[in-house]
């Protein structure tokens, strides 16, 4: 989960962030829309499909730019 002011750091310009971990890991993810979000509700969900390892890492790497950038 990600806060839903954080995801357009996460995706980062041009989607290069997301774009990069992806291909560097072999990992597919899907973020959640903010127009799939419930009323009140302030994460977005990303799921991340891929080797196990590989979804680990990808995941250490998101949590990585939400804590450098907060």
């Amino acid at each position: 989960l990600v806060p839903n002011n954080m995801v357009g750091l996460v995706i980062g310009k041009g989607g290069d962030n997301i774009l990069r971990i992806q291909s560097q890991l072999n990992v597919q993810s899907h973020i959640a829309k903010e127009s799939e979000m419930k009323p009140g509700e302030t994460m977005r969900s990303i799921v991340l499909k891929g080797e196990i390892n590989n979804v680990k890492e990808a995941r250490k790497r998101i949590e990585e730019i939400k804590l450098r950038d907060y």
